[in-house]
């Protein structure tokens, strides 16, 4: 008797609620909302079957047909965003977020603005019509990427971001233009450079490849491991999994045994209205484990960018 291959990835129609071992708690509960007809962007999971195959295997590889799997799934999500992963006109940006069966909060890591590169950046500013606001999250996501997907230690970008406001003589983020949060991208892109004798990766796919990756591993990483201690959180009581959607917003969400990524994108519906992307100040908490920012006001908020 023949035996079928996993399935490693359900959409969120597919996805049964109840089975928060497979699919975590979020993606389960996305599955359920969308069962039940609610207004639920789109979207899929990666089960906790497929972290365990990744962190079981000894050359952390993900599992055969995964990415396959994902970049099919992407392609759905741009046909229902009409957005592009990676597009240079309209581009689809998505977030690679951590979760459990078993709530874990600020335990696992979380990458935000997946898909940015030079040519998606312009895009963006196109699209918002705001230098600052674009190049402000090219820098962000450089140095969260970096940080948590490629090792590269915070106090080496803290230390670039620093020498740009001292020369300008200003101590708040919000106080540095465009053309000053450019350079610290640019400066970020150095960093990353002379830390990994590598480039910043600028394909998307490679980029999502590298992030799912890096959540999966934070599942084993001191702060989970100690947070699971504390509360007697053990392999049975809690599965990882992944999810992705659509809307404004994305995210990947990748969950291991007992850790979840989800990709997902927010509802514009229930977010800033389409054709008003910028057009407000909005105060927005940056003080979390994900960013290390301190909270500071923006000019902007643009569905399928900010976290």
């Amino acid at each position: 008797m023949t035996t079928s291959a996993p399935r490693w990835i359900y959409a969120f129609a597919e996805g049964d609620g109840r089975n928060k071992l497979l699919l975590g708690g979020k993606g389960a509960n996305l599955c359920e909302m969308t069962r039940i007809g609610l207004n639920v962007p789109p979207g899929f999971v990666i089960t906790t079957e497929a972290c365990l195959a990744y962190l079981g295997d000894v050359g952390r590889n993900l599992p055969a047909g995964l990415l396959d799997t994902a970049r099919t799934e992407m392609a759905s999500l741009e046909r229902q965003t009409g957005k592009r992963f990676g597009g240079g006109d309209d581009p689809l940006l998505v977030s690679v977020r951590s979760g459990s069966a078993m709530s874990m909060p600020g335990m696992m890591d979380t990458i935000l603005n997946l898909g940015l590169n030079e040519t998606t950046l312009a895009a963006l500013i196109r699209h918002t019509g705001n230098e600052r606001f674009g190049y402000d999250a090219w820098r962000r996501f450089i140095q969260l990427f970096g940080k948590v997907a490629l090792g590269v230690p915070d106090a080496l970008f803290d230390e670039q971001f620093e020498a740009v406001k001292s020369r300008v003589g200003v101590k708040q983020d919000v106080m540095l233009g465009a053309d000053e949060l450019r350079e610290i991208g640019s400066r970020f892109l150095q960093v990353v450079q002379r830390h990994t004798g590598q480039p910043f990766p600028a394909d998307p796919y490679e980029q999502l490849e590298i992030a799912i990756k890096a959540v999966f591993n934070s599942w084993t990483g001191k702060r989970a491991i100690d947070y699971r201690r504390e509360f007697k959180i053990t392999p049975a009581l809690a599965n990882g999994t992944a999810h992705a959607g659509t809307g404004g917003r994305a995210f990947v969400l990748v969950e291991d045994e007992d850790d979840m990524v989800t990709v997902t994108i927010r509802d514009e519906g229930v977010g800033v209205s389409p054709n008003r992307l910028v057009d407000a100040v909005r105060f927005v908490p940056r003080n979390n484990t994900a960013s290390g920012w301190n909270p500071a006001p923006i000019v902007a908020f643009v569905p399928g960018v900010v976290g």
